[in-house]
Formats: structure tokens, C-alpha cells, sequence
């Protein structure tokens, strides 16, 4: 139906426009990860370390979506054997510290 010109313009008008949509959406997430850090030091001190861990992954992985973005198109987003031995260090060894 369309000519390979036509085509590629409407990949790259597609590309455009999810780029500027998904942007949008990372500095709203980074808003609401922004504003639920400050609960780490509301909540109980037996609480906060799973709250910790938690929030530490779910940031990370944002985090790693945010540098890739069409990383969706390729199946799950997830954080690597590394991160995640890297955050349970962190969460398991040493002493509660502040998010971010």
C-alpha cells in the first residue's frame, strides 16, 4: 500500500511521537518515586527495610527502562543478576539508609 519512503516516514513520525509520550511518563514515575521516598522514614524501622528493598527495585528497574526505552518491545523488563545481588547486599548487610 505505501512505497518504502512513506513507510519510513511514518516509522520515524511513530518513533517521534512514542518518544515524546514515554518521556512524559518517566518524569511523571520519577514524581511518584520522588514523593514515596520520604515514607522510608515514616514508617516502622522493622518495616523499612522491606520497603527498602522494594522500593530500590522497582527504581532500578525503572531506571533501566528509562535508558532503554523500546526494551518493552523485546519481552519483560528486568534487572540483571548483578542488580539484584547488588540491592539484597545492600538491603541484608548493611544498615538501613535513605532512599535515592
Amino acid at each position: 500500500q505505501y512505497g518504502f519512503r512513506e513507510t519510513l516516514r511514518r516509522m520515524e513520525d511513530f518513533e517521534e511521537k512514542f518518544l515524546k509520550l514515554i518521556t512524559r511518563q518517566f518524569e511523571r514515575c520519577e514524581i511518584y518515586y520522588t514523593n514515596a521516598a520520604p515514607l522510608y522514614g515514616l514508617i516502622s524501622p522493622r518495616s523499612r527495610k522491606m520497603f527498602g528493598i522494594m522500593w530500590s527495585t522497582y527504581y532500578t528497574l525503572f531506571q533501566n527502562i528509562r535508558r532503554h526505552p523500546f526494551m518493552g518491545n523485546t519481552g519483560r523488563a528486568r534487572l540483571s543478576s548483578l542488580q539484584r545481588l547488588m540491592l539484597l547486599l545492600r538491603w541484608k548487610c548493611l544498615p538501613c539508609w535513605k532512599l535515592k
